[in-house]
């Protein structure tokens, strides 16, 4: 979206056909005020509020990381920042003016979480969410700012079931008695989550269902599990609240 196709830019290759490197004339356009194009946490983290009017930040040449995946490179120098620490650098940033400010940040990685048919992964990056919603609560107080927390659709999970007492989010919760049906005599166990479509339609019907772990090659409570879902589709669909 911010560069050309291979070969003409020194930002590196991008997918555009115009030939226009957005990035360079970004830096053409902010070239008589403090501007900073920064690409990792490192640079972000060294931008002096007093000293910087603008900053353009592409941590990522395509989507930016789930939380969950970004927390495994947390010492690497070169390591995407978090929404949370994206978050009050920009808030340190407006404050400098004095003058009020509009800030928006989105934690764009729950929609794809759900998509995916991977609730743990979206969960994760809602907890991301309120951690930047925390710290932008916490350093401008609620007396002279606005705060206005909400989302453009919901997904398709459901919670079901009959899990024990502190029985995890995303483990089991229950059996089914599928006797008399195509899975004659034997107890199905079922999630706790799941999703009314998604790319879990039609997997959890493979393998030994008296055995839960065998189910799938990875257990509930890995970063990538699918969750079960009840129509099969490449990527779960978007649900309105009726």
């Amino acid at each position: 979206m911010f560069l050309p196709k291979a070969g003409s830019s020194p930002h590196g290759n991008g997918s555009r056909q115009d030939g226009v490197d957005l990035i360079d004339r970004w830096i053409t356009q902010k070239a008589q005020t403090k501007f900073f194009y920064v690409t990792n946490f490192t640079d972000m983290n060294q931008l002096e509020p007093a000293n910087t009017d603008y900053v353009f930040g592409l941590f990522n040449n395509d989507h930016m990381n789930y939380e969950l995946e970004r927390n495994k490179t947390t010492n690497n120098a070169n390591r995407e920042p978090s929404l949370k620490e994206m978050t009050e650098k920009a808030i340190d940033i407006l404050l400098r003016h004095g003058d009020g400010f509009f800030l928006a940040f989105e934690g764009g990685k729950i929609d794809h979480g759900h998509h995916a048919g991977k609730a743990k992964l979206a969960m994760y990056d809602v907890l991301a969410f309120d951690e930047a919603i925390e710290v932008a609560v916490n350093k401008l107080g609620t007396e002279e700012t606005l705060f206005v927390v909400t989302a453009d659709h919901s997904h398709s999970p459901s919670m079901g079931g009959y899990a024990k007492r502190g029985n995890s989010i995303l483990g089991f919760g229950g059996a089914a008695n599928t006797t008399g049906t195509v899975f004659p005599n034997e107890n199905v166990p079922y999630l706790t989550l799941a999703y009314a479509n998604g790319p879990g339609g039609g997997l959890w019907f493979t393998g030994n269902y008296t055995d839960p772990a065998s189910i799938l090659p990875i257990g509930p409570e890995d970063d990538g599990f699918i969750q079960d879902a009840g129509i099969p589709l490449s990527s779960e669909t978007l649900c309105s609240l009726l």
